[in-house]
């Protein structure tokens, strides 16, 4: 009663739950390193990390390009729309990941659609580590998926007290029930 099944796997309610809110975790993941990208890109660095999204990069080099064409007050007004476009793809996702947590799988498979979509960025350039983790990104949230599915009717349980108490108190019936039926009469 207290098992779920994701994936042909027997789990508990609280493990369904958390395994949840990991795969949602991706999402955070890819924002977050979208944001550090951002970043970096603004301060100037050759560096940048292959996680993050391809459209926070287009946004970045797209800004670089201009910036290197205007200065003064035009340059602080393009770099604020270029900081405001990724804020809007990093706010998705962090929205996206926060929604997902709590089991919304609307927006899991929205989210998964969108970095899908991201992903092609990464194929229009030829950027095979870019595609490469878009890739397992994308299987990981897969293998999340089922969880996320899962998750609203597990955190319902656990929220109506059938969590471990729920398995003790039933082997506690259990056992009086053995009791009960080796009585005579019983």
């Amino acid at each position: 009663m207290n098992q779920f099944t994701v994936g042909g796997k027997e789990y508990d309610a609280a493990q369904v739950v958390e395994h949840s809110k990991k795969a949602a975790g991706w999402f955070g993941a890819i924002a977050a390193f979208s944001a550090i990208n951002s970043v970096l890109v603004l301060a100037g660095a050759n560096v940048s990390f292959v996680i993050g999204l391809g459209a926070t990069l287009i946004v970045d080099g797209v800004l670089l390009g201009i910036r290197e064409q205007v200065d003064g007050l035009a340059l602080v007004i393009i770099t604020a729309i270029g900081i405001i476009i990724n804020l809007g793809f990093l706010g998705t996702f962090l929205l996206i990941w926060w929604l997902s947590r709590r089991g919304f799988v609307v927006a899991y498979v929205v989210g998964m659609i969108f970095y899908l979509l991201d992903g092609l960025i990464f194929l229009l350039f030829r950027d095979i580590a870019g595609i490469g983790f878009h890739a397992f990104f994308l299987y990981m949230l897969w293998a999340g998926f089922g969880f996320v599915k899962q998750h609203k009717r597990a955190q319902s349980f656990l929220d109506a007290g059938y969590g471990e108490e729920f398995v003790e108190r039933e082997s506690e019936a259990d056992t009086l029930d053995d009791d009960l039926s080796s009585q005579p009469g019983w």
